[in-house]
């Protein structure tokens, strides 16, 4: 009867998830890409001097489409540092646009007066009001960018994720207790001021944090999340930081998903089994890992096959991920003396194991299946889904 009612429940989900959309915005289909730097806008830096600040447009050559998906990308730095075109981050946004995004990287305001908590708050409170400012910016001249305003992403690595998240989710009153905002001004800050709403379509951090999981609200927007399980700078769940706002609680990526399963709201996690902070960004297979988790992400919003999955039978879809996963999934190591086992849409136990954190997947065909993890104090049933090609 248990299989029974599996395989009832995973019929009318493999009907919704299986819908085809093309490869464009998860695979390459442009061989290049241009790129050009915009000036958006000028606010006064934590110095009150003026800070100009700029945008890398990155677009496919050749691309006809005139309404095409966007992501706004945000880099990281302790909002102090960092810049929109070190490291990767060129890669990470050419590699987007190839796939038929248009893709900004943007500056926001760095700098603190010092290091106090009050003062990395103020300087976060600026990276927001900066992002918002570009995402007028973008909407204002959507027909310029051939951009689909109701198809806006943010995405940001570490003080870059933190901020796409607060931008998502937390307001004004929300901001936290040791953030004294005189001289800063709201989180919708001054810039671009032209009538258009900062809504966006999703959120994609990127080992990032925020204060307080209880930002995320009933009907809020999709959010996924990518970190090392072991960061020593942010917290896979929940510790003081030893980074951006230091000895502070944050809560990191496997909190962030929890608190979103928990409301109903489709996300996605997955988590690399290291302790580098940036591991995602500056290791190129990381970087792979990323593009493919975030893309993936975008394109089940984008294309409709979002319905279903974060209606797990378990009440910990931290547990497992990634999900949707491709080869491999992987059991968060809070499991301890566990047993799992893997079910097809004929309720059939296709693979079983102890104590395996990372199942190979690699042999499975495409669909929906059940994955059942369990110990003596603990037993989870989670609809998991092999990606489609």
């Amino acid at each position: 009867m248990k299989n029974l009612l599996i395989i009832v429940i995973l019929i009318n989900a493999t009907n919704v998830l299986a819908q085809p959309c093309g490869n464009r915005y998860l695979k390459s289909i442009f061989s290049s890409v241009n790129k050009n730097t915009i000036t958006f806008d000028i606010q006064p830096s934590y110095k009150n001097t003026a800070d100009t600040l700029f945008a890398d447009i990155y677009t496919p050559i050749g691309d006809t489409e005139t309404n095409r998906a966007g992501v706004i990308f945000v880099h990281g730095g302790g909002f102090v540092g960092g810049t929109r075109n070190g490291g990767n981050i060129p890669l990470l946004c050419e590699n987007l646009a190839k796939r038929g995004y248009i893709v900004a990287s943007i500056d926001y305001r760095l700098g603190v007066l010092d290091t106090t908590a009050n003062q990395k708050g103020k300087a976060q409170i600026r990276a927001i009001q900066d992002l918002k400012s570009f995402i007028r910016f973008s909407k204002q001249n959507a027909a310029t960018l051939n951009l689909d305003v109701n198809k806006l992403f943010i995405a940001g690595s570490s003080a870059g994720g933190a901020t796409c998240l607060a931008t998502a989710f937390m307001s004004y009153s929300e901001r936290p207790s040791y953030v004294d905002t005189s001289g800063v001004g709201s989180i919708d800050g001054r810039g671009n001021i032209n009538g258009q709403s900062t809504k966006i379509k999703g959120v994609f951090s990127m080992w990032g944090g925020v204060s307080d999981t209880t930002w995320i609200q009933t009907g809020d927007i999709p959010v996924g999340c990518i970190q090392s399980i072991y960061d020593p700078c942010i917290p896979w769940t929940y510790i003081p930081s030893s980074c951006n706002v230091p000895g502070y609680p944050v809560f990191g990526s496997s909190s962030i998903n929890q608190r979103a399963n928990n409301l109903g709201i489709y996300s996605r996690l997955y988590g690399f089994n290291t302790s580098v902070h940036d591991y995602g960004l500056d290791n190129l297979n990381g970087l792979d890992t990323t593009i493919v988790e975030m893309t993936t992400f975008f394109y089940n919003i984008l294309c409709g096959t979002t319905t279903g999955l974060n209606e797990n039978f378990g009440n910990n879809q931290s547990i497992v991920y990634p999900n949707p996963f491709s080869t491999e999934v992987n059991i968060a190591p809070t499991m301890k003396d566990f047993q799992y086992k893997l079910y097809d849409l004929h309720g059939r136990i296709i693979k079983q194991g102890q104590n395996e954190y990372n199942i190979t997947t690699s042999d499975l065909p495409s669909g929906v299946y059940v994955l059942k993890v369990f110990n003596r104090s603990n037993n989870y049933s989670f609809k998991i889904m092999k990606e489609y090609n």
